[in-house]
């Protein structure tokens, strides 16, 4: 090889190792260290300034999208105004300059770029102005904007031969557009000097982050199959999930249970990582459960076992990561966030250089080493993560989504989107793109700064005045919808954003802050509102809620996953998957769909459609039910699930049911369970029972989907009804939302949503390829073409059983119990 490369065939040699793997890894060692060529990393001065001059409060405060607008008005109305000054003085004032060099350092090549505000020529002096609006009271220039300035300085002086330069940072208050002014010169010595100790800063954690990929990348590529064989199904799903990562394409994938759906998503994207020029991949696993995301945990931790050598960061949620007791962010109150970013550097070095999946524990055992806010750490630890385990809203949500990866000024990659469980994230994403105040929130807020600050409390009573002119037009408990946003509510929100961040700087509130949060929620949507979206005003007793609602996701889906290269949505009841692909705003996706790995005849499915669980008829159906759950338990003895639309109507079967079958052991579903309730209700249900129990549940709660009773644990379970949701105001406007666009609303709002639920019940009878169990459907609308198209293609041999006898010999033969 040495004698080639000296030959000067050095690209013939690549191709040779390329198409040879075993000599992959020797090839990626020799190319790193070929001082020949140097590798470029693209970056923006903002994103080195931002690294090595972390400093700042940790709090809550965020900017919505009207504040950055406000930003760009105030910049163009500032450069207008120096323009005509500087014209006046005799020199020429230029704006929004785009400036880029190249620095070279050590083995890297560092291409920057960024975007000066202004630059100022008279004469011979050149002064560059750093432009920063702000709602704030300025008395000191803030350290990263003057080390921003310095750094467009010295590009400039580099580029033009300048051996002295100004710079001008000013603050331009957002309201009365006061100025303030620091002004400093520096030669180009002194600029050089300040531009490569931060190079030399970035260039280490750089390194350290490139290192680590590497070694990433090379342990992929030998890395194997981590179970061996592959399951029925699983080499075709991760070749999908490979083939469509790699082509930037959306995958769908139909996978029913225990096709391993988890390692089958994992692996491939693991494989991806070994592509020679994939450095700054991220692999975004999403959920909506905890207990999917510990699937996702124990299958990197296994990975990591056999040989990977990927980061892997878990997500959790603030209050409950947080180590101050309460989750208060002001540093004065929290020593965890006082002084956090100049603590965070070393606290990451220290967690990559020793850990490879940081799970909650490890973020808070280094968080205390470190003193740092283990939240803001988890953040930061995203950075050069190489999968983040997380829910839905940090990818997708426009209120909390991370915006390091996904705001228009993120830095690109090739970040990909594994969406678990992908059926849940329907109404989720309507829950993100929807936002809503309440009148008893203004009011609370209102008496809270009653005689304390009068601009704010004025502003405050301005959108209670709102509401007020809303409510002498509403009926009691009724509701008003309206397709467009007032600009005069727009307007008042945003006049009480201002007025509150400037009280909170010299106040501190925390009731204040929270509704800050609401108010900047629903400006947040209310910048995103579309023929997608509609207003509600509903009307409750003496209080009111303006609700923003989002009928149809699938636009604010495609604006918010601009970033992702792929996204791979999978469940085992993607069922359409039409209708998937459209709320997801996906219609050019790939699609997939598997069949069961287990014996199709180890799942007994059986339709009774005598009995119509509709709201009118249900008050006749309460002792039917109970008598066919009856018949079904008398099968066999062991332990089953029965699953109701609603909690009034579980409780009207139960009651009946504990007559029928006194002897009988049940556990009863309570609303508001706490986690220690849920697993002592799931810990009845033993393998090794010599008596039937039976849990009554709700579908679409938790114990009808994300649950393992593997075996014994879980021999049957009975659904009553086709899970449709409450009609309601806001599934009514779906239906009429999707009638107008496809004729199809009362599938979208009702039919599709309530079916998922179903299949997702019936998912947790078999788990395993050992497990047998049966399910019975109880509603006359399961005869139905338009729900039994929605079976899935597993269930085979469904038995018609109407009546209690027919579904005792059902079950009975089933088991091999018999009966006469």
């Amino acid at each position: 090889l040495f004698i080639l490369f000296i030959e000067r065939e050095y690209h013939y040699v690549i191709l040779y190792i390329k198409r040879h793997k075993k000599y992959f890894s020797i090839y990626k060692k020799f190319k790193g260290k070929d001082k020949m060529e140097k590798r470029t990393v693209h970056i923006s001065v903002r994103q080195i300034v931002e690294y090595v001059f972390k400093s700042g409060d940790i709090d809550a405060r965020y900017s919505s999208l009207s504040a950055a607008l406000l930003g760009i008005k105030i910049h163009e109305k500032l450069q207008k105004k120096r323009k005509k000054e500087i014209k006046k003085e005799g020199g020429i004032y230029e704006s929004e300059i785009k400036i880029k060099t190249e620095t070279e350092y050590k083995d890297v090549i560092f291409e920057i770029e960024g975007r000066i505000d202004g630059l100022k020529t008279i004469g011979n002096e050149i002064v560059i102005e750093e432009i920063k609006s702000t709602s704030r009271e300025i008395s000191e220039a803030n350290k990263i904007h003057f080390a921003q300035a310095k750094c467009y300085a010295y590009m400039y002086a580099l580029l033009y031969d300048k051996s002295e330069i100004g710079i001008m940072l000013t603050y331009c208050d957002t309201q009365d557009m006061e100025e303030m002014i620091f002004e400093e010169k520096f030669d180009f010595c002194t600029l050089k000097q300040f531009f490569y100790d931060m190079i030399e800063v970035y260039y280490k954690f750089e390194k350290f982050c490139f290192d680590m990929h590497m070694e990433r990348n090379i342990s992929a590529e030998n890395f194997s199959f981590p179970f061996g064989e592959y399951r029925k199904g699983q080499r075709e799903f991760s070749v999908a999930v490979y083939k469509s990562i790699a082509d930037g394409k959306d995958l769908f994938a139909q996978a029913p249970t225990g096709t391993g759906k988890t390692v089958s998503v994992l692996f491939p994207c693991v494989k991806y990582f070994s592509r020679e020029h994939e450095i700054n991949t991220k692999i975004f696993y999403l959920t909506a459960k905890n207990m999917t995301g510990e699937a996702a945990e124990k299958c990197m931790r296994l990975m990591n076992e056999s040989g990977l050598k990927a980061k892997t960061v878990v997500l959790t949620a603030k209050e409950k990561i947080c180590l101050n007791g309460e989750t208060s962010c002001y540093p004065q109150k929290c020593g965890y966030a006082c002084g956090h970013y100049d603590r965070v550097n070393e606290a990451l070095y220290d967690i990559f250089e020793n850990e490879y999946l940081i799970d909650r524990e490890k973020v808070i055992e280094y968080a205390e080493k470190h003193n740092v806010c283990p939240f803001e750490f988890s953040l930061d630890i995203t950075s050069a993560a190489d999968i983040i385990i997380c829910d839905y809203n940090y990818a997708f949500s426009p209120k909390s989504r991370l915006k390091r990866f996904f705001s228009d000024e993120a830095e690109k990659g090739d970040y990909i989107a594994l969406v678990d469980e992908a059926h849940n994230l329907s109404d989720r994403a309507r829950d993100m793109f929807s936002a809503e105040i309440s009148k008893s929130d203004v009011l609370s807020a209102r008496k809270n700064v009653k005689n304390k600050f009068s601009p704010l409390y004025k502003a405050i009573s301005k959108l209670n005045d709102h509401f007020l002119g809303k409510m002498h037009i509403i009926s009691e408990d009724e509701a008003v919808v309206e397709r467009k946003f007032p600009e005069e509510l727009m307007y008042c929100l945003e006049d009480i954003v201002y007025r509150i961040n400037e009280w909170l700087k010299e106040n501190e509130n925390q009731e204040i802050t929270e509704f800050l949060f609401k108010v900047k929620d629903v400006i947040r949507i209310a910048e995103l509102y579309g023929e997608d979206h509609r207003l509600m005003y509903i009307k409750n007793g003496r209080d009111m809620t303006i609700k923003i609602i989002n009928i149809d996701p699938s636009r604010l889906m495609r604006e918010m996953s601009g970033n992702l290269k792929s996204k791979v949505f999978f469940s085992a009841t993607l069922i359409p998957i039409d209708y998937f692909m459209d709320i997801f705003g996906s219609e050019e996706a790939n699609y997939i769909r598997l069949s069961s790995p287990f014996e199709s005849g180890n799942l007994c499915v059986i339709t009774d459609t005598s009995i119509s669980t509709k709201y009118e008829h249900r008050e006749k159906s309460y002792a039917a039910i109970a008598e066919r759950i009856s018949s079904f338990i008398k099968g066999k003895t062991g332990n089953y699930l029965v699953f109701f639309s609603s909690y009034e109507y579980l409780g009207r079967v139960y009651d009946i049911f504990t007559q029928i079958e006194p002897g009988i052991k049940i556990k009863v579903q309570e609303r508001s369970m706490k986690e220690s309730d849920k697993g002592i209700f799931l810990e009845g249900f033993r393998e090794d029972t010599q008596e039937t129990l039976v849990g009554f549940a709700v579908l679409g709660g938790a114990f009808s989907e994300g649950i393992d009773l593997v075996g014994g644990r879980l021999i049957g379970c009975v659904i009553v009804g086709v899970g449709m949701p409450m009609i309601s105001i806001e599934r009514n406007l779906i239906r009429e939302y999707y009638d107008e666009k496809s004729e199809c609303g009362f599938e979208y709002a009702y039919i599709y949503p309530g079916m998922n639920k179903v299949l997702q019940a019936v998912g947790r009878v078999i788990r395993t390829e050992s497990d047998r169990g049966a399910a019975l459907l109880i509603d006359s609308r399961f005869s139905q073409s338009v729900y039994t198209k929605l079976f899935p293609i597993w269930w085979k041999d469904i038995k018609r059983a109407n009546g209690n006898r027919g579904i005792e010999k059902a079950v009975c033969d089933f088991f091999g119990s018999g009966v006469e």
